[in-house]
């Protein structure tokens, strides 16, 4: 796995520091490969088998556009399947996680990073490391200001996204947390940064908008990652958490904590 990872995020250095931001998010649209197969149809099937929906990182041809329309249509099937008894809240908030990882993010590998950025549309423009997250988010559908969330501190953005605190896990350094936290995606909090952290099979991944080196969004190796290891505080939510996941079925308003 981590000789994939550091393929992967070869070409994703490569690709930021000699192409256009379009080209760079064609390219990377092009090139990363799915590790996985299953389909946004089978999604419930999947989870009602409790079979893992966790592959690393989807490969996708479909326009961002129709990604998030086939993201509400996912929140439609799940709140349905949810009120019906067949799914639990875990396994939304799994399906939440895998259709971000693998329908929304890919799209913006390769978007330049910057301090003001706040394009509302990958390949296009810049995106700073916060708007990176909430975009992604709110083009999930939720509920929530991604202004502000951007613009929030580690802790603040935590809390918004855990609605409970009791989600919410502060550490001092990577090997603090990296056993202790299970299989899933996170959002990561650090001194001067946000991304998502990712878990998969004991391995640790870092997606964000990169400010160090190669300006630009990408995935790393959580130990190779300059960004993340130049951190002293590491404050985690899991992303499909039960508390955000019955906000995102209701559409309910996700308060940000400023």
């Amino acid at each position: 796995m981590r000789l994939v990872l550091f393929v992967l995020s070869t070409v994703l250095f490569l690709s930021c520091s000699n192409k256009s931001s379009s080209q760079v998010a064609f390219s990377q649209r092009d090139t990363v490969q799915y590790i996985a197969n299953i389909t946004h149809d089978s999604i419930v099937e999947n989870l009602q088998d409790n079979n893992p929906v966790y592959p690393v990182l989807l490969s996708d041809s479909i326009s961002y556009s129709k990604r998030k329309v086939q993201a509400e249509r996912l929140r439609q099937t799940l709140q349905t399947s949810y009120a019906n008894g067949l799914i639990d809240i875990d396994s939304v908030g799994n399906a939440f996680e895998y259709f971000l990882l693998n329908n929304i993010v890919p799209h913006w590998y390769g978007t330049p990073w910057d301090f003001e950025g706040h394009t509302n549309d990958p390949g296009e423009g810049e995106v700073a490391c916060g708007y990176f997250v909430s975009t992604t988010l709110r083009h999930m559908n939720i509920q929530i200001n991604r202004y502000h969330l951007a613009q929030q501190a580690a802790y603040n953005g935590a809390k918004s996204l855990a609605i409970n605190f009791d989600h919410i896990s502060k550490y001092s350094e990577i090997a603090d947390f990296e056993s202790k936290i299970d299989d899933g995606l996170y959002m990561v909090g650090l001194s001067y940064h946000v991304g998502y952290l990712l878990k998969h099979k004991n391995e640790l991944f870092f997606i964000h908008s990169n400010y160090m080196g190669d300006v630009c969004v990408m995935i790393e190796d959580a130990y190779s990652s300059e960004a993340l290891n130049s951190s002293s505080i590491y404050v985690l939510v899991r992303i499909g958490n039960s508390d955000l996941m019955k906000a995102w079925l209701s559409k309910e308003n996700v308060k940000v904590y400023r």
